[in-house]
């Protein structure tokens, strides 16, 4: 919310989104990836040349779920060369899940200063099937052996 805040009108987004929502799901019966799907359709429609309002919205769904959810909004990055990286990480794949994606802004620095540095990032994120999902911060310089 604080993205739109800086970038629009919270009210106009809101009531929109509301409007997306009576419009396409069903009051009293819908499941969370319908809700999901509706807000990223809204989204999309409205705020189409807005990839970083897109990415963080996928950020959001990507770490709602304590198990790996499937790439929805974002494009995953290719099996070979996700676990040739997670391999080079020494992160343990055989027990956990990874989903590994980019970005078009500097992730942590959003999250800490709550403002966007528009700069290729790459978003990490370890699930366990138990416990919330963790954001795994990447250097800059294994990145470059992508």
């Amino acid at each position: 919310m604080r993205y739109i805040t800086q970038h629009g009108s919270i009210f106009d987004f809101l009531m929109g989104l509301g409007m997306a929502f009576s419009n396409q799901a069903d009051e009293h019966r819908h499941t969370l990836l319908e809700l999901f799907d509706v807000a990223n359709q809204f989204i999309q429609t409205h705020y189409k040349n807005d990839s970083i309002l897109q990415e963080i919205f996928a950020v959001d769904y990507y770490l709602y779920a304590k198990i790996k959810p499937g790439a929805r909004y974002l494009p995953e990055w290719p099996s070979k060369e996700k676990f040739a990286l997670l391999e080079q990480l020494h992160l343990p794949h055989q027990k956990k899940r990874y989903m590994l994606c980019d970005l078009h802004f500097d992730l942590e620095y959003f999250t800490t200063h709550h403002q966007i540095l528009e700069k290729p990032d790459t978003l990490l994120i370890e699930y366990t099937g138990t416990d919330l999902p963790q954001l795994i911060a990447l250097d800059p310089e294994v990145l470059t052996q992508k």
